[in-house]
């Protein structure tokens, strides 16, 4: 390989060191970023592990501050997805909304609704309001984020994205008593 390299004209010399280096500086800017990119990969692994691990070291205390936040409520009087869906809409009866999606998580026989709400042109009165009307279905319904943003074609108004949540607690079936 020397050999050739050595038979060639200075100009051809010279163009194949010029290419290889061109070509090292791709593959080690390739590299780097490759790099760069599994070092942020393992740090935001090492940071999730780090926090889930922090649950899990509380997992007992944290499981029983459910168990007493849960014991204060009424299995009949909490809210499944559809009745989330139907008091939502009827709190937003008076304004310009639209319903988007909808989830629902279960942990150790709680059920937790969430529903987003999208609030078109409205008022800091009447989004007052709104939320005083929910706050009144405290503790069975609340909210989880609320995302305000300046309506710059109406003014004086707002647009909100808004997600409420719903609890919900299976109700035990009452068996009568054999006589």
């Amino acid at each position: 390989m020397k050999a050739r390299f050595t038979h060639l004209s200075f100009r051809e010399q010279l163009l194949l060191v010029i290419f290889f280096t061109c070509g090292s500086l791709i593959w080690l800017s390739y590299a780097m970023t490759r790099a760069a990119r599994t070092k942020r990969a393992y740090e935001s692994m090492r940071a999730l592990s780090s926090e889930q691990s922090v649950w899990l070291q509380n997992r007992g205390r944290i499981e029983r501050q459910g168990r007493v936040a849960t014991r204060g409520l009424v299995p009949s009087k909490t809210i499944d997805a559809n009745q989330l869906f139907s008091e939502v809409s009827g709190l937003a009866q008076n304004l310009k909304f639209d319903i988007g999606d909808q989830h629902t998580e279960q942990s150790g026989g709680v059920s937790i609704h969430s529903v987003q709400l999208q609030l078109q042109k409205i008022d800091l009165i009447a989004l007052g309001h709104f939320y005083s009307a929910l706050e009144l279905r405290a503790p069975y319904m609340g909210l989880e984020s609320c995302e305000l943003t300046v309506n710059r074609a109406v003014a004086g108004t707002l647009d909100a994205r808004i997600r409420i949540f719903s609890i919900e607690i299976p109700q035990v079936p009452q068996v009568p008593p054999k006589a």
